[in-house]
């Protein structure tokens, strides 16, 4: 059988989309607590009814072999533990109750040195422009350092946490090409550990802000922040117009935050120099504006609840 809407076997298909992840008896997981209150309701109270596009799961797809692999071949080869005599536990669900509630999740693994320093470790599929993006560093951290609340309050202690972004778009041969010495595939991230009482205010915070909506409508829950929908800054730049018409090779220190200003500079720069004599020059090229940013990446491509049609910020707001 082949799915028609994507040309793929119904095995392959059912694969793509197989989701892992068992939250448990969890309220509050690393990964819904840092959602807008518009998305996690949604998802509350529409359980089964909101489906994820095949096309928009290849990472979450290719993520899922590569953390089974790890496991499987770790758990096989043991070689950490012959070798360097470090101990090591993966895939670990943990719980614990929380203002009435129940938060938890589930961390990649801890090592265990001899000398009984724990570590935690996760480990994450992406590109390797993402690992740049200080966006997703931040929300990383955020979500690291709650695993290392909730497994501080099941008895872990952890002196350090390593993130390690495994690189999808990593090529063999461009890194043979390259000058640098850590071109590797894989990289190994310090993550900053808050102290416990700044983590457990932000979980208590985040919690209100989400209980405040739980008897309101979802069409009367405010949109996501700028910053939950992945909003890139909106800025307005002048530049050289070129022979097509398009606004190229931009003016520097000429980015302004709104389009009235670009516009000052853009009709200041057309309208050319006076010489010395007096005469007028106008200028080489003309100048235009361009658009820049204030695009919502997750609203736009990765929002489940907006592809099920219950939040209408993507339509809303669609690009003209």
């Amino acid at each position: 059988m082949i799915i028609n809407n994507c040309n793929l076997p119904k095995p392959l298909y059912d694969a793509w989309l197989a989701n892992e992840y068992n939250p448990g008896e969890t309220d509050f997981s690393a990964s819904n607590i840092v959602l807008g209150a518009k998305e996690y309701w949604s998802k509350k109270r529409s359980t089964g009814s909101i489906n994820t596009n095949a096309d928009k799961s290849w990472s979450s797809f290719i993520g899922t072999l590569i953390h089974l692999g790890l496991e499987y071949l770790l758990n096989e080869h043991n070689r950490l533990t012959e070798d360097e005599g470090v101990l090591y536990e993966l895939e670990i669900h943990k719980e614990i109750p929380f203002k009435g509630m129940i938060i938890g999740g589930t961390i990649d693994g801890v090592m265990i040195y001899p000398d009984g320093t724990m570590v935690m470790f996760d480990w994450k599929t992406m590109n390797s422009v993402q690992f740049i993006d200080e966006k997703k560093m931040k929300d990383y951290t955020l979500k690291a350092n709650f695993y290392n609340y909730v497994f501080a309050k099941s008895g872990y202690d952890f002196k350090r946490i390593k993130y390690l972004p495994i690189f999808r778009d990593w090529n063999y041969a461009k890194a043979s090409r390259s000058k640098r010495t850590d071109d590797f595939p894989t990289l190994t991230v310090d993550v900053p550990i808050k102290p416990l009482a700044e983590t457990e205010k932000w979980i208590s915070d985040r919690i209100d802000y989400f209980e405040q909506y739980r008897n309101t409508p979802l069409e009367e829950i405010p949109y996501c922040t700028p910053e939950e929908r992945w909003e890139s800054k909106l800025e307005f730049k002048v530049g050289y117009v070129d022979a097509d018409g398009k606004v190229d090779r931009m003016h520097n220190g000429c980015s302004f935050n709104t389009k009235e200003e670009a516009a000052v500079e853009m009709m200041k720069r057309n309208g050319g120099t006076i010489s010395k004599t007096g005469k007028h020059i106008p200028p080489k090229k003309l100048s235009g504006i361009k658009k820049v940013g204030g695009v919502a990446t997750k609203c736009n491509i990765y929002c489940d609840i907006g592809n099920a049609g219950l939040c209408d910020f993507k339509l809303k707001h669609k690009e003209k």
